[in-house]
């Protein structure tokens, strides 16, 4: 499914003349909207985003603007994660009829075009990365695909002008002016890439991200592949100032080269290789335990368990699935996709409780957490940050004392029960099949997801009164 969001406000434009050569037009750049704490200014990131442009069209590059969505995870389809949210790029529609027929949420490149992004990196959250897609093929025939077309620039690897120089520490990334060049052509951003430091923006500030062109079918019309880039951000410190990161906005553009432009395409990069060695199974039998103990305290309530859920690993991964031409969800190369293994109904009487590791706990994960889902759409979900004390609350004077296992409910009527999800009967109605769906999200000392099978999967308890 094409991720969806809703309509954001147009962009408020601001004449730059004064800056800019009187020998060539204005250029309109747009204002940054309800900026968050950042160390440009929003005036200093329209003065360099306007002089980049100008320089561009003095090389003979054409440029078209663009602008980012931002939705929420939560409700969303493809089984996105209801604890982040999602920006999308998106361009103003073509005249041209083949161009103009191409969804809202997903555009398309020549092999020598790229798109700029010049903005700043959310406040300080546990997670966030930019990656470029492959969306969807239309030869031999139509399917959508959705796969991820390379690791994810995420917060541990971004450059940034506070001198986060992509070095692996997470370090100076946050509440910082950065830019992404996204193209499959080396040419081309190294053009672009010097034109910014001419514009006064530090090359320690400049990110690419590389569009492999030998796997994906570049150009425009019905013929060629669309794209789709998302913005992913997880988990704000201060939700009150991530709220005021998501309804900024900065600027987007699609740049064309002249038409005597020599290409030279990337090659496809490598990927980050999973896993460290340390295994969650030393805690094999502390889970067996504890999974015991659950169904012992429930019976003191009188509930028995009805139904248990192992888990699996889903191993989606963008390269394979465009080799295979299949769907890959807009998968992230940091994080696992740990799925219960069937679905489970939760009625008035039903309690389900879900019980894990925590990965950050562990020391696997910046972050973890578990959604509740209906098919592929996410209704409600929570984070490792809740983890803590939830199993000594609902398995009271246990020998097992380590927050290092969890356990959580999920009900149709929490109340004011602590290490609850509630499920409302308008979020699925009552025979509706759910899943649980786990993420375990980058390892830091391999920079990217960790190894699914270096980690213990959930286990979904279904008790009935």
């Amino acid at each position: 499914r094409r991720v969806h969001g809703r309509t954001i406000q147009k962009m408020v434009w601001l004449f730059l003349c004064a800056v800019l050569p009187l020998a060539l037009p204005a250029i309109q750049t747009p204002a940054i909207l309800n900026v968050p704490e950042c160390d440009y200014s929003p005036q200093h990131q329209a003065k360099v985003a306007a002089s980049t442009l100008i320089q561009l069209r003095r090389r003979g590059f054409q440029v078209r603007e663009g602008f980012q969505v931002w939705v929420s995870g939560n409700g969303t389809g493809s089984g996105a994660n209801p604890t982040s949210s999602y920006a999308y790029w998106t361009f103003k529609k073509s005249s041209t009829p083949a161009l103009s027929r191409i969804p809202k949420d997903v555009f398309q490149l020549n092999n020598n075009e790229a798109i700029l992004w010049l903005g700043c990196t959310p406040p300080p959250a546990k997670y966030f990365s930019f990656r470029s897609y492959l969306f969807s093929r239309t030869q031999p025939k139509p399917r959508a695909i959705f796969g991820s077309l390379g690791d994810s620039l995420n917060f541990l690897f971004v450059n940034t002008s506070r001198g986060g120089i992509g070095n692996g520490t997470g370090e100076n990334t946050f509440s910082s002016f950065t830019t992404v060049i996204a193209t499959a052509d080396q040419n081309v951003r190294d053009v672009v890439h010097d034109v910014m430091v001419t514009a006064g923006i530090p090359p320690y500030a400049i990110n690419t991200d590389i569009i492999p062109s030998n796997i994906v079918q570049l150009g425009h019309g019905d013929r060629y592949d669309t794209l789709q880039f998302l913005f992913r951000v997880a988990l704000f410190e201060n939700t009150t100032v991530g709220d005021a990161f998501l309804s900024a906005s900065w600027p987007i553009y699609l740049i064309t080269p002249p038409t005597n432009f020599s290409n030279n395409p990337f090659t496809t990069p490598g990927l980050r290789k999973r896993g460290t060695g340390e295994k969650e199974q030393k805690y094999q039998t502390m889970f067996d335990e504890l999974q015991k103990e659950i169904v012992l305290r429930m019976g003191e309530r009188n509930l028995r368990l009805v139904q248990t859920l192992a888990s699996v690993n889903v191993p989606l991964d963008g390269f394979e699935c465009i080799a295979n031409e299949t769907y890959c969800a807009g998968d992230n190369h940091d994080t696992v996709y740990i799925w219960s293994q069937g679905t489970f109904t939760l009625n008035d009487n039903d309690t389900v409780f879900v019980v894990g590791c925590n990965h950050n706990v562990s020391g696997h994960t910046v972050y973890s957490n578990f959604g509740v889902y209906d098919n592929m759409t996410s209704l409600t979900g929570v984070d490792n940050s809740y983890y803590p004390g939830s199993l000594q609350y609902f398995v009271p004077g246990s020998p097992i004392h380590s927050d290092v296992l969890f356990v959580y409910q999920i009900s149709r009527n929490c109340g004011s029960e602590p290490y609850c999800l509630n499920v409302s009967e308008e979020m699925a109605p009552m025979m509706t099949q759910l899943s649980i769906g786990e993420r375990a999200y980058l390892e830091r000392v391999t920079g990217t997801g960790p190894d699914a099978n270096e980690l213990l999967w959930p286990v979904i308890m279904k008790f009935q009164r």
